[in-house]
Order: C-alpha cells, then structure tokens, then sequence
C-alpha cells in the first residue's frame, strides 16, 4: 500500500471518528503533513465519498467535519479495505499477498484461483509464484504444486524466517524504516488485529526492560519475529526442531524468562498456546534482539568485553589514536556483538538501510572495521556481514570523531553537473578520511547555516561568504590539491593514521607489496574467473590452505564485498590464510 494511500486511509478514520468541526491543523499534525498536502488529501478523499453520499464539510472559520451517516461510513470501510485497493495488482503487491497466502496463513490457492483473484493472466501469476518460489528456497523453503494446487515443504523455523525476510524485503523496497504509525496502517493488511495490538504493547514493555534503546529496524525485525510467531500458533503450526538455545548459557536466561512471560500473555489475550519449542524458539529472537532485563548481568559478560577491548586495541593501534579510555564505546559494541553473534549463527538478517551511505562517507573507517573484527569470525564460528560491519563502522566513528575533531567541507558546483562527483572523490581520495565532504549546489550554500563548515571548494564565484573559499577547476589539478591540503593542514595540524600521505617511496611500497601478486592488464569476463585465478596463485605459493577457496566464495554469497565502483574486498577467513 503506498504512502499517499495509507494516508488517505488515516485521514478518514480521524474525520470519521470526529463529530464535530476540528481544525485543518488538528489533522496535519496528526498525519504529519502540511496544511497544503492535507487539503490536496482532502479533496482527494472527497471524490472517493461521493459515490457514497458523503461529503467533507470545509469551513473557513471552524475546519473540517464528515458528513455521514454510520452505515455510509461502514459501507466505505469495507468496500475500501486495504486488501481490496487497485493497487493489489501491481506486481509487488501480488507477489506480497502471494507470500503471505503460503508462507504465513498455509493457503493452498490454485492458478486458477489466483488468476481470478488479480484479474491477470496464468503466465504473470506464474512468475509471481516463481518469484516467491526463489526467495524461500533460501531458507531450505520448497512450494510446489500438486492437482493444481500450490503447497509449501520446510520446517517451521524456516518458513517463518522464510517469511519474515520477504516481509524485510519489502520495508527496503517502500523506504521506509520507522517504527511508526503508517507501518502499523500496513501490518493490518497482514497479521490479525489482535496480534498486532499484542505485539505492539509488549515492544512498548520490553523498551523499559533492555540495557539500550532499541532503534526503528530493531523493532520492525523484532516485531515480525513475534507476529509470525503467534499467526502461525494460532492456526496449529509450532516449532519442532532441537536445538542447543540460549537459556543453557546464564546470559541466555533473561531473555528466556520473558519468553516464558510472553506466552503466558498470549494464551489469556490472543487467545494462542506457545509450545515448549516456541517458547525456546522466541527466546533465541528475543536473544538476537538484545532483549534483556536491565538488572540481569552474567559472568560470561566478561568474555565479551575481553574481545570487544581487544578489538578496540587493535582499532587504536591502526588509527593513533587511543580508543581504550571510551567506556562507552565498549559497552556499546559488548551489547551489539552479544546478539549479533547469535543473529548471524542462527540465520536471522538485519538490514542496515544505511549501508550505502556509510560505505560512500567513511569508506576508510568501514574497511579497518572489517579488518579489526576478523577474530570474531574464528572467535565464534560466524561470518561477519556487510550490514553488520555498517553497525559497528558507526561505532567506531563515533568515537573518533569524539577524539579527533574532523573538518566539514563543501564541494559547491552547479546543480546537475557531474564533475562535482569527480572532485568529491579526489578530495576524498587526497585528504583525511575522517573529514566529512559533502557536495552542495549554489542555492544550498545560501539558503544554510555555515557555522561548522570549514571551508569551501567551489567550482564556481560565490559572493558574500563568510567562510574561505578555494576555486578550483573542474578537473581538479594537483596544484589545486596541494593548496586545499595545505589550506586543511594549516586548520588541524595533527597527524592524521588516515590520511593518504604523498611522497610515498617505493621502498616503502615494496615492503608491503609482492609484485607477484599484482596481476595487471589481465583479460577476465565474469567474477568467478578472477576469484579463481587469484585464489589458484595463492594456493600454487601454498599461501592458504584447502578452505580458502570454500570460505572466498561461502562469504561472496553472502553479499557483495564491493566498497565503492571498481574496488572489491572478496576475502576469506583468516584461520585459512
């Protein structure tokens, strides 16, 4: 359901329940809108009325009032239900309710069927199952078809992350991420209301219980976690399969305890039964979460801040600059790797819809991250993920920037001209990674607070600045370089650990480089024929070992290891190095 219509849909259910004149600014700041956008809803909303007598009074000096009787009302809300709306026969749509269908109600529609439901043809409905089909036979979920009829074969573990993932997927497609209202409009076109008023209440407890507050995606993931759960107990399916969970750990058991609770819960409110697997099985979500009560702590803590402090010597050591006095940035990272650990050994995915910024504004920063938290990989039996280096890159940019105090500036070009990316990417290139560059158009400039720029590279005359501005050419020259570097070291004279210093001898870069493995001017034409001529030179120098080649492509299929256009990381474990 799109944005303009959830809205519209909200926009009824306040008029409706309103019987008396409210002012426009009454319902703008219900719906987080302007006065302007909320009349151009209005008169939207007023043409879909029509037809059923309603109409929405606009008075100048009063506001807004429905006009309409309970049962024109009631009749609305039916015939304009969100399952229902002409834009359940968009593709994604179709492939949603699809999803939904077999993965978490365990309908078996037939083509037929589901070509009458869409009013399209078998072919589209094919590709659409088709689709669905790919997506959960990541997690071991097989649908096929039998006397017409579709069914789905898998265990419940891994129809309900199945399920979920394709429900994440589709928050990544709308943009939006926040834990809000108008994704609560959208989960009522999926789960029981019932369940979502449940699942909503306990979030709400478990905010006041964890050691952290938890961020927007934390609780859509968890959220789902728990919707699935209870949809699919209520109609008979529950978890069977043993595995070794996390209450047998002490650090598991407070998460366990609330586990118990929310069964307990769930059998007087929904009305559903969690089975003793379940139970385990929401435990080790709840885990994965970083739900935990706030005065439960656990001698094995203690191994966690070990590596975490180990991690942050590492970072200090490659940075020069002392990390290990931030108390906060290890607490921070013992509370994140604990559940992601978990998260990464038992399947369940969290997407860090950030990822592409931060790769593109701290590029540096990510890459020492990866390196840095390798150990754990052996540590723990994982392979780290790039939206979990994302989450612990912010970490530790955090920290450093409280150490060292980076510089902002602005790259000022006309609006549209595609230099500006060039000399974005030369500066970044040429000066600390731990300043922030941004670029701006002329109109950005004047219409914005310059307190905390530094300073300013502009391909174009600027007038009346208050801040140092330096003119360079579209081409960006070295001469250009040298005098914004010497402009930005004049600013901050401390010695930078990421700064790409100049004058680099090739002494220097012969005791980091082995000219037989740099392989130059080589013809290739896909991935798979550079990784494997690569990896075949490493093995011939008997550099790895047997596993290499496995764990290159096992973390390849992970996710893509490209940092930047034309710069890749494929990478293995480094216990096979």
């Amino acid at each position: 359901m799109s944005r303009e219509s959830l809205r519209l849909k909200k926009l009824f259910r306040l008029l409706s329940s309103e019987k008396i004149f409210k002012p426009a600014s009454f319902f703008s700041e219900k719906l987080g809108v302007s006065t302007k956008t909320l009349y151009s809803d209005v008169s939207t909303l007023n043409n879909m009325l029509a037809p059923y007598g309603m109409n929405i009074i606009k008075s100048p000096r009063k506001g807004l009032l429905l006009e309409a009787t309970e049962e024109q009302i009631r009749t609305f809300e039916e015939e304009n239900n969100p399952s229902n709306p002409e834009e359940m026969y968009l593709p994604d749509n179709r492939r949603r309710i699809i999803a939904n269908k077999l993965l978490l109600r365990n309908e078996h529609p037939s083509y037929d069927e589901l070509e009458n439901l869409f009013y399209t043809n078998v072919n589209s409905i094919r590709t659409d199952v088709d689709y669905v089909r790919k997506q959960a036979s990541n997690y071991n979920v097989s649908i096929y078809t039998d006397n017409n009829r579709l069914y789905v074969k898998g265990n419940e573990t891994d129809i309900q992350n199945a399920y979920k993932e394709y429900e994440m997927d589709n928050i990544v497609k709308q943009a939006h991420y926040y834990y809000d209202e108008e994704f609560f409009e959208d989960m009522a076109s999926i789960f029981d209301e019932r369940v979502i008023t449940f699942t909503r209440n306990l979030l709400e407890e478990f905010e006041g219980k964890v050691r952290r507050n938890l961020s927007d995606h934390y609780l859509i993931g968890l959220f789902y976690s728990i919707s699935i759960l209870l949809t699919r107990s209520m109609q008979g399916y529950h978890v069977q399969e043993d595995k070794k969970f996390l209450f047998q750990n002490i650090d598991g058991m407070g998460p366990y305890i609330i586990a118990v609770d929310v069964a307990n819960k769930a059998s007087f409110e929904i009305p559903t039964i969690l089975y003793d697997k379940d139970i385990e099985y929401l435990s080790e979500s709840l885990f994965a979460y970083g739900i935990e009560p706030s005065n439960i702590s656990s001698p094995q803590d203690s191994h966690y801040v070990q590596v975490c402090e180990k991690i942050i010597q590492k970072m200090s050591d490659i940075l020069k600059v002392d990390l290990t006095d931030d108390m906060v940035l290890r607490d921070s990272l013992v509370y994140h790797i604990i559940p992601m650990i978990y998260r990464l050994k038992n399947g369940l995915v969290i997407h860090n819809p950030l990822l592409d910024s931060i790769r593109k504004q701290y590029l540096v920063m990510f890459t020492l991250t990866w390196h840095a938290c390798f150990p754990l990989e052996d540590e723990f039996g994982i392979l780290l993920t790039d939206d979990e280096i994302s989450f612990l890159t912010i970490h530790f940019q955090v920290a450093y920037v409280k150490k060292v105090k980076p510089k902002n500036i602005l790259v000022v070009c006309p609006e549209g001209l595609a230099t500006s990316e060039l000399v974005f990417s030369r500066l970044k290139q040429f000066l600390p990674a731990s300043d922030h560059i941004e670029t701006a158009s002329v109109s950005q400039v004047y219409n914005n607070d310059l307190s905390d720029i530094s300073f300013i590279v502009s391909l174009v005359p600027l007038k009346n600045i208050d801040k140092k501005v330096i003119y360079v050419s579209n081409l960006l020259t070295n001469d250009e370089l040298r005098e914004i570097a010497a402009y930005s070291s004049a600013i901050n004279e401390q010695v930078n650990a990421l700064r790409l210093h100049e004058g680099v001898t090739a002494e220097e870069l012969e005791s980091v480089l082995d000219e037989n493995f740099l392989f130059l001017n080589q013809s290739f034409t896909s991935k798979e024929e550079v990784l494997d001529y690569m990896i075949g030179k490493y093995e011939e120098a008997g550099l790895v070992s047997s596993e290499f080649r496995r764990s290159v492509y096992d973390r390849d299929a992970m996710g893509t290891t490209n940092i930047s256009p034309g710069l890749s990381i494929p990478h293995a474990s480094p216990s096979t190095v």
